[in-house]
């Protein structure tokens, strides 16, 4: 199977808890992507606001993830669970 490769940067940003909650989802998406293709090369970044989630990085990968699925996963744990 051949590598992907996705590239593309962005800034975390969120109300009181700036890093957090992006980070959270960025370690999620790296995880899943680690479990998969343990020889994945993973470096994302996640910006979150009103609703809107953008990852965004470089992902070096032999198999691939579902993104939106992780995000929507991570965040319902998050708000569900009052993890923070």
């Amino acid at each position: 199977m051949a590598r992907v490769t996705f590239f593309s940067t962005s800034k975390p940003v969120i109300g009181q808890k700036t890093d957090t909650y992006p980070e959270i989802i960025s370690n999620s998406i790296e995880k899943e992507m680690q479990r998969l293709d343990p020889d994945a090369g993973v470096s994302c970044a996640t910006q979150i606001k009103n609703g809107l989630a953008i990852i965004a990085g470089e992902i070096e990968a032999d198999s691939s993830i579902d993104a939106s699925k992780v995000v929507r996963k991570t965040i319902n744990r998050l708000f569900k669970n009052n993890s923070l």
